[in-house]
């Protein structure tokens, strides 16, 4: 191939006449990729060469590489940009495990982002659902493609995000179980009762008469505890990070959403426990341990350490240690009780704590907006819509409604 046709004609950079064959050629290196381009017709040639030009311009030929991409590869490189600085980290690592749980090495997860279509992304959802998945599982699985597809959309690797419309309305959102009230009144009894676990007393009568979620009772501070005014202000909240990816694997963020924020009136029972604890702290003389505050995006700035509850050595309590207290909590009852014939506790998580306080809640009449409020619900429709069979039909004043609540 000569740099000039045989018309004598010169050729520009990266044009070739093919003698042999008698055609034209362009060729051009792009992102690590080369592409050619033949004619017999230079003038046709040059035609191609422009829109090629163009494309590498508006940045096409790299977009076109990440629609050759799979998902998830995609998903790889969403992770490592957009998925970890554009959102919360406790939002960003559920999408993690949300990901490797159901897409990631599965057919959809092989597929080519270019090729991908809603009937994909539906075929996931039902085999989910036909797998037992509940209602809110799918939901927090579709926030996590939604966000993958959305990031490709602004990338221009997809024309549009295939998870956008996406619905399961005839999925269960299964039964939010309450604690019955009998095993509640067993629980309390035995933790007044029992030297071992007496400790733990004013952590229950907390969790109970507040429904606060337990991260934020975890993170709750003495600066946050009104004795004067009988008031509690959430405004963080206890969570778990990923070690390899954040440095530290406990630490205390943001509550949930804005509205989690909240300073909510108490009753006598929670201030006698608050006080109860804190002299059971000044008696044991064990500060709390020291606990990193961080941002939404798990950037450390600063340290806590006048923790309400901590774990007898300092530490802060997490969910998985609260999990395993309550196991030994009910399995020390249950062998006195059977020693005695008695009534035995059953096993109980501690969200469901929360369930049972919205029950409680419902049941002296306090409404949904007030309800939703010390949930820290971002609104009463999500109260709603996640405990409409709790509801009860009295209404009356709330602060005298709040007052039925009561677990001591």
């Amino acid at each position: 191939m000569v740099r000039k046709d045989k018309k004598g004609r010169k050729l520009r950079v990266g044009e070739y006449y093919d003698s042999v064959n008698d055609r034209y050629v362009y060729k051009r290196m792009v992102a690590g990729k080369r592409y050619s381009l033949t004619d017999t017709d230079l003038a046709s040639l040059r035609k191609k060469e422009a829109n090629l030009i163009a494309e590498i311009e508006n940045g096409n030929i790299y977009n076109k590489k990440m629609n050759e991409m799979t998902l998830d590869q995609y998903y790889e490189c969403w992770c490592k940009n957009a998925g970890k600085s554009s959102r919360k980290a406790t939002t960003f690592m559920n999408y993690q495990a949300y990901y490797k749980a159901h897409v990631l090495g599965t057919e959809l997860g092989r597929m080519q982002m270019g090729k991908i279509r809603k009937m994909h992304c539906q075929k996931l959802f039902n085999e989910m659902i036909q797998n037992g998945c509940k209602k809110s599982t799918l939901s927090n699985m579709k926030g996590c493609l939604s966000a993958i597809f959305s990031e490709a959309e602004d990338d221009d690797a997809i024309v549009k995000n295939p998870c956008k419309n996406i619905k399961f309305t005839n999925v269960d959102a299964g039964e939010r179980e309450a604690i019955p009230e009998e095993q509640v009144r067993l629980l309390v009894d035995f933790l007044k009762q029992d030297e071992e676990f007496a400790g733990y007393y004013p952590f229950f009568v907390v969790l109970f008469n507040l429904g606060t979620r337990v991260g934020e009772t975890c993170a709750l501070t003495w600066d946050a505890v009104d004795f004067s005014r009988s008031q509690v202000t959430i405004d963080k909240s206890l969570n778990r990070y990923r070690k390899k990816e954040y440095g530290f694997t406990l630490a205390i963020g943001t509550t949930k959403s804005r509205k989690g924020v909240r300073t909510i009136a108490v009753n006598e029972a929670v201030i006698n426990a608050l006080k109860r604890q804190k002299q059971l702290q000044m008696q044991i003389l064990c500060p709390a341990g020291k606990v990193l505050r961080v941002d939404d995006y798990g950037r450390v700035i600063g340290e806590i350490n006048n923790l309400v509850f901590t774990q007898v050595n300092g530490n802060a309590w997490y969910e998985p240690a609260i999990i395993s207290l309550i196991h030994r909590i009910v399995k020390k009852q249950n062998d006195f009780a059977e020693s005695r014939n008695g009534k035995k506790l059953e096993y109980f998580t501690p969200h469901q704590i929360r369930h049972t306080y919205t029950t409680m809640a419902y049941e002296a009449g306090i409404d949904e907006k007030e309800v939703a409020f010390r949930l820290g619900h971002s609104s009463e429709v999500t109260t709603r819509d996640v405990y409409t069979h709790l509801r009860g039909n009295k209404k009356q004043e709330q602060e005298a409604a709040v007052n039925k609540i009561w677990i001591s």
